[in-house]
């Protein structure tokens, strides 16, 4: 064989090179990391529903727990309760409604 018919049996080992790789490419493409998952859905009525009235994702617990004011109130010291009518003024009021009557 003479130098030009291995030239151009190596020229065409190096294009069936390239096309296989090509090829391979293709079929087996390199591997990546999975990128970050994102789940939508399309909004129910009852999900529309709820967004107009203003519902949060809180659990019932979060809304029953007691806050900051409520827990100051709770903490400070109460004032006495109010005094109830002597009987005496009980007493007037249930006698001028027997006097009442015809």
């Amino acid at each position: 064989m003479n130098d030009g018919t291995i030239a151009r049996i190596a020229t065409a080992f190096e294009s069936i090179a390239v096309t296989l790789a090509q090829f391979y490419e293709k079929m087996y493409p390199p591997k990546h990391e999975p990128g970050d998952v994102t789940l939508t859905r399309i909004a129910t009525e009852e999900d529309k529903i709820r967004e107009a009235q203003g519902a949060t994702e809180e659990t019932t617990d979060q809304w029953l727990d007691i806050g900051p004011r409520e827990r100051a109130l709770l903490e400070s010291p109460q004032p006495n309760p109010p005094r109830r009518a002597s009987r005496g003024v009980a007493k007037a009021s249930r006698v001028s409604s027997i006097e009442r009557k015809p």
